[in-house]
């Protein structure tokens, strides 16, 4: 039976969803005030606040159910993932470690301490190791003992190989985004079947789109146990584990042992702490031999270029001039969420800012909603010597709008070490250069060198820095060249589609090639890959 409190719950999500944010706060206030002394009317309130960034009233709120219930330890667990948000990076960091401390059996508190530890600064890759071994040990002491796993048919001359694919991201998210163009291209081989397991209530246009390549099954409300055996049920050959520690993951499923092989790849950037059969790496993100790749618990499947392709949302703008041949000042740029801001990052930005007399730096994101953030980073900015019409803020928008945003920036600055992912390709595509610093031996080990790997796909290297001093440096070398600018917006991307980034059937058929071969001999599909 539905909380009392879930009409209005709902009314908030829908205003939410059309942006219609009066009406959003008309539902949230109307819960509020009549059950605002409810600890469980105030974490649903909190839990839909935090994702649309407004993380001021859901941190109050979060208070607020932490002295009505001392003793609970999901209104902490949610006050830290907004300090995460919100430029206090190590006091979520600290707040998760005393959880899990006094919860010794709790899985969440670490699963998210290893977020956090992925947007740290100066975390070896070991550390994210260790932290996921004491994840996984918790995991594994509370497995009763999986039956022990029957072997899969061996498939007969013309059977698909059967290949699911697991995670709470099959819509318009980096996750379903990047895993589109393998689905369609695997999809139309007669040697693969595919099943989608969806751990989400939520349904787009990118969710219709892969339900059209294979089975999709809603498996949100089933426990770990019954989803292991719904998998199970299905005879995969193979099992492909897509979200890692990160929301809505069923990483724990794993530990069933549903699948005969069963991998990581895509939706997370580090070991995930458990045995499985391998996680899909490349080699510019996870060097063979180097300590990144000696973090991971899985043996790890090289793919021989790239782990992902990328392909352009349907309604990407078109290319337009450098802003700053108008304005006549350039402009800096950041769409990346604020859980990858530090102090370190901002004073590079800053000193970037200095170099570049009169230029401004943008930043966008759904989290700067909230006043709170904005009058944070405005003071951190301020300490910096950065005066605060330097400063443009801008808070979300329909992804159309946001891409148009990118009109309005010179120069796109990514993050470190927590690099940009797809937020770094449309950049890209829509013609700015991508000034990145790759991290070695860093707690976000494939994160930390995706901007590096990207700008290698693309044949542009000169913008991958390997210090501070020198992503200043690169950053004050292309403002210094605005004409430069203009040759670099209207040519890039054809550069980007004809590179290997956009190689989908390269992708897909290497991709393939590298699961097949780590397959049980029993269960390699016989039929010849082409």
């Amino acid at each position: 039976m539905a909380a009392p409190w879930h009409t209005e719950l709902e009314r908030a999500r829908q205003a939410a969803s059309l942006a219609d944010w009066p009406a959003f706060q008309e539902a949230i206030d109307r819960l509020l005030a009549q059950w605002g002394n409810h600890s469980d009317a105030l974490l649903d309130a909190s839990a839909l606040l935090l994702p649309i960034g407004e993380l001021s009233q859901a941190e109050a709120l979060l208070q607020w159910c932490h002295q009505l219930e001392p003793q609970d330890p999901a209104p902490l667990q949610n006050l830290a993932n907004t300090w995460l948000q919100s430029l206090r990076q190590q006091q979520a960091m600290q707040l998760y470690t005393a959880l899990a401390e006094h919860q010794p059996q709790a899985l969440q508190p670490l699963a998210n301490a290893l977020m956090a530890l992925g947007y740290g600064i100066d975390q070896p890759a070991q550390a994210s190791r260790q932290l996921a071994q004491r994840w996984a040990q918790r995991l594994l002491a509370g497995v009763q003992p999986a039956r022990p796993l029957e072997p899969g048919p061996v498939p007969q001359p013309g059977q698909p190989l059967r290949l699911g694919f697991l995670s709470a991201d099959f819509c318009q998210h980096p996750v379903g985004l990047f895993l589109l163009p393998l689905a369609e291209a695997l999809a139309a081989r007669p040697d693969v079947e595919l099943w989608f397991y969806c751990n989400s209530p939520r349904h787009d246009w990118l969710s219709e789109q892969l339900q059209r390549c294979g089975h999709w099954c809603s498996v949100r409300g089933l426990s770990n146990q019954a989803l292991a055996a719904r998998i199970r049920s299905d005879k995969l050959a193979v099992l492909v584990e897509l979200g890692g520690h990160t929301a809505g993951s069923r990483l724990a499923v794993l530990a069933q042992r549903p699948a005969p092989l069963q991998l990581s790849w895509l939706g997370y950037w580090t070991t995930t702490g458990l045995p499985l059969d391998g996680v899909l790496v490349d080699p510019l993100e996870v060097p063979p031999g180097s300590p990144e790749a000696s973090s991971f618990v899985e043996p790890l499947l090289w793919l021989p270029k790239t782990r992902w392709v990328y392909r352009p949302v349907p309604w990407m703008p078109e290319v337009v001039d450098p802003p700053c041949l108008q304005r006549g000042w350039i402009t800096f740029g950041s769409f990346n969420s604020a859980a990858k801001w530090n102090g370190p990052l901002l004073r590079c930005w800053a000193a970037v800012l200095k170099a570049v007399p009169g230029s401004r730096l943008r930043l966008k994101n759904y989290q700067l909603r909230d006043p709170g953030l904005r009058q944070r980073l405005r003071q951190l900015m301020d300490a910096e010597g950065m005066a605060p019409e330097r400063l443009e803020l801008e808070g979300p928008s329909f992804h159309q709008d946001l891409l148009a945003a990118y009109g309005a920036i010179d120069i796109a600055l990514d993050c470190f070490p927590f690099n940009g992912g797809l937020t770094s390709c449309e950049a890209l595509w829509l013609g700015l250069p991508l000034v990145s610093l790759a991290g070695r031996d860093q707690a976000a080990v494939m994160a930390a060198r995706q901007g590096l790997a990207l700008l290698e796909l693309i044949d542009r290297p000169q913008w991958i820095a390997t210090s501070i001093d020198q992503y200043v440096t690169i950053a004050t070398t292309l403002a210094a060249n605005p004409q430069a600018l203009q040759e670099i917006r209207h040519s890039q991307r054809q550069r980007i589609g004809a590179s290997v980034l956009c190689d989908e059937q390269g992708f897909a058929d290497a991709w393939l090639g590298a699961v097949v071969q780590r397959l049980p001999s029993g269960n390699r599909n016989p039929v010849e890959l082409s």
